[in-house]
């Protein structure tokens, strides 16, 4: 098994409980995991060449930690498949790059997304009223999540 195959079958599930509808979360990845680690095959690649890895990405440390998140999961699973021997996760031990704590909104075009998938998964009944209810109270008052679970119906924006 290679590590391109498992990280496909990681997109693949990330595309279908994420409801993603285009690969441009995937590509940065894509374009970091695949050239970096070829074709080699799972059983080949070890804590120095994730090291190597890391330091390649030193100058986009976000990147390389959604990318690390990616491979460190890849791992994890071709242990779990038996491709790998247990506890051989070449991840283990090798840390993220601090990241600096970013607020960021919904853009129109995404907030509509969101919208419709609400919509969606109330007319199907797929999740509990009372969720679908904090989530849009969130997204309509800028409230946190803290504010709108401790609150007795009374929000103050």
């Amino acid at each position: 098994m290679y590590i391109f195959q498992i990280v496909k079958v990681i997109f693949d599930m990330q595309k279908i409980f994420l409801f993603l509808s285009d690969s441009s979360s995937v590509k940065p990845y894509i374009n970091h995991i695949f050239p970096f680690f070829g074709d080699r095959n799972l059983n080949e690649i070890n804590s120095k060449d994730v090291m190597e890895f890391k330091e390649s990405l030193k100058h986009i440390p976000v990147t390389y930690n959604k990318g690390f998140a990616v491979i460190h999961k890849a791992f994890e699973l071709s242990e779990l498949w038996g491709y790998r021997p247990k506890n051989s996760n070449p991840c283990r031990g090798i840390q993220k790059y601090p990241e600096q704590k970013r607020e960021r909104f919904l853009k129109i075009e995404e907030l509509k997304r969101l919208e419709e998938i609400l919509e969606d998964e109330e007319y199907l009944q797929l999740k509990s009223a009372y969720v679908l209810g904090a989530i849009k109270t969130l997204m309509y008052t800028g409230c946190r999540m803290s504010e709108i679970l401790t609150s007795n119906g009374k929000i103050h924006t």
